[in-house]
């Protein structure tokens, strides 16, 4: 058998397709189908791209756990952008190495963490959390075409 890797956000869709109205994704009392999450990504997708999110942005990502953190690596992934997870355990010293080594174009924050990323952002837009989960209903947005095809091969 061969192993054929694909992009993260086409596994995504292909799952919206066959498990649509299944449990997705739990979070403490929060439950979504695969549909919901699909929705979700997409609305989100659309809010980053209208705040500057493309194929060749990086995004950095500070937030607890939740669905807008799972949809926003699915939505960076839908735009060809690249996500930079920076923990909210880190402390500023490693929140700034971090963001020097990555040079991440945008950020998505909640604000928690010991750090305040916010503060130690110097790139473009910071995008707050909460506005992902207030992005009005969006069609559909394109995958980029071959966005992640340089991780595939890895």
């Amino acid at each position: 058998m061969t192993f054929e890797p694909r992009p993260l956000i086409t596994l995504l869709d292909e799952s919206v397709i066959r498990f649509g109205p299944q449990v997705a994704l739990r979070v403490d009392d929060t439950e979504l189908t695969y549909r919901e999450l699909g929705h979700l990504v997409n609305r989100v997708a659309a809010h980053l791209e209208g705040c500057g999110v493309g194929r060749d942005s990086r995004v950095a990502l500070s937030a607890g756990n939740g669905p807008e953190f799972v949809a926003a690596v699915f939505a960076a992934a839908r735009l060809g952008a690249a996500v930079i997870t920076i923990s909210t355990a880190w402390r500023d010293r490693e929140v700034e190495h971090a963001l020097a080594l990555t040079e991440p174009t945008h950020l998505v924050t909640d604000g928690s963490g010991a750090a305040d990323v916010s503060q130690l952002f110097t790139g473009g837009p910071t995008i707050d959390i909460a506005d992902l989960r207030e992005a009005p209903a969006a069609g559909p947005v394109a995958t980029a075409p071959g966005a992640l095809d340089a991780l595939a091969g890895m």
